[in-house]
Order: C-alpha cells, then sequence, then structure tokens
C-alpha cells in the first residue's frame, strides 16, 4: 500500500512518531478558528498538490532508474520512515512546504 506519512504534533511535544517540523510549521501560519477561511483551504490545497507533485516526480526518477512495483514501494517506504535516518524526509517536506509557499503567493484569495 502507498502512503504518504505526515506528523503535525508539535515539535515540542512528545510522542512517536516524530513531528515533521516544517509542515508542523507550514499548518500552524494558516488561519484557525475559521471553518470558512478561504486561505486555510487554498494552504490545505497547495500543500496536498505540492506533495502529490515531489512523490510523482521523485517515483517517476526512481522507475526510470529501474525500480518498478514492489520495489518502487519499499523504496518509498524506506525514504520516508527510516528509523533515526531523517534527512530524506526532512529534504523531502522541505521542498514541499517550498513549492506550497511558492503557489500559494499566486492564489491567495486576498491578492
Amino acid at each position: 500500500m502507498f502512503t504518504l506519512p505526515i506528523c503535525i504534533r508539535s515539535p515540542n511535544a512528545p510522542g512517536f512518531p516524530l513531528s515533521d517540523e516544517v509542515v508542523f510549521e507550514y499548518f500552524s501560519d494558516l488561519a484557525k478558528n475559521d471553518d470558512l477561511s478561504l486561505e486555510a483551504y487554498v494552504g490545505v490545497a497547495c500543500f496536498l498538490a505540492a506533495s502529490h507533485r515531489q512523490m510523482l516526480a521523485l517515483l517517476k526518477k526512481k522507475h526510470e532508474e529501474g525500480l518498478i512495483g514492489e520495489a518502487l514501494l519499499e523504496y518509498w517506504h524506506n525514504h520516508m520512515e527510516q528509523y533515526g535516518e531523517r534527512e530524506h524526509r526532512n529534504e523531502f517536506f522541505s521542498e514541499v512546504v517550498r513549492q506550497a509557499n511558492n503557489v500559494n503567493l499566486h492564489c491567495s484569495p486576498l491578492s
């Protein structure tokens, strides 16, 4: 099964899995306490779109390198779920947030 693991718990909160700090910060900056906030909806949509775009780019690259089927799924799982090693996951989410912020600047309902 293919999943995108994300933990938006505060980096200061105890527990496992560890927080994806850059994602926590991204969502912390969105409007709160307003179920009708267009800014929040746009921010979430931008994050989801950037996540899928980044996943697809990474998986296509690995597919072109010869990974298929279960091997590609195993690569993705190891890339995102390595215990103790979070460099790849942090880089992935940093790029996702960078892309989401870039798109959000151009799509903001307030602009």
